[in-house]
């Protein structure tokens, strides 16, 4: 049960990350999907009427994202998220696996150029379970976006041993190329 939005000034800090989405840049428009952002913006008449365009919150991505790098996430955390995704699946717990796909897509973002990365594409490709579908779509469209991951490490022997794996690859970086063909 979420917490009555007209006190959420009153929260505990463990209240707050669980109505706040802190999910930066936001952008949105008349009907905001997730209109809590972080305790110091949300998308109402009062703060900006619904407008926001790319919005970032400088308070909450320092605490989020230090500018000390010994304190800033590491690319450790996409096993994290792969861990915590197959928990949730495991043990059926609401909401985990979701909250765990859109971390894990935001760190696959950040950490595409890592070992770490090559090395959560290895384990994922190789498991070839249905449950983890979601995260291999993910690592498909992020390897899609980036050719130069093509010829990196582990990804390179994936795309070349794996057949089904390629395709998926090959037809996720046609489909974001078919706009800009000319018939």
């Amino acid at each position: 049960m979420l917490p009555d939005p007209e006190k959420k000034h009153w929260l505990s800090h463990e209240e707050k990350w669980e109505v706040y989405h802190y999910n930066f840049p936001h952008s949105c428009g008349k009907a905001c999907p997730r209109p809590n952002v972080c305790p110091h913006h949300d998308c109402s008449y009062m703060d900006c009427a619904r407008r926001c365009r790319e919005f970032v919150c400088t308070d909450c991505v320092e605490a989020i994202t230090p500018s000390d790098p010994s304190k800033a996430f590491a690319a450790d955390q996409l096993a994290t998220h792969v861990d915590m995704f197959m928990l949730g699946c495991k043990y059926d717990v609401d909401g985990l696996t979701e909250l765990a796909i859109e971390k894990f897509q935001q760190a696959a973002r950040r950490f595409f150029d890592t070992t770490e990365f090559e090395e959560v594409v290895q384990d994922i490709v190789e498991k070839n379970d249905d449950g983890v579908e979601e995260l291999r779509k993910v690592i498909v469209e992020t390897i899609a976006g980036r050719r130069e991951l093509f010829g990196k490490g582990r990804i390179k022997h994936m795309l070349e041993s794996r057949a089904g794996f390629a395709y998926e690859v090959l037809m996720a970086s046609d489909a974001g190329r078919r706009d800009s063909y000319v018939l």
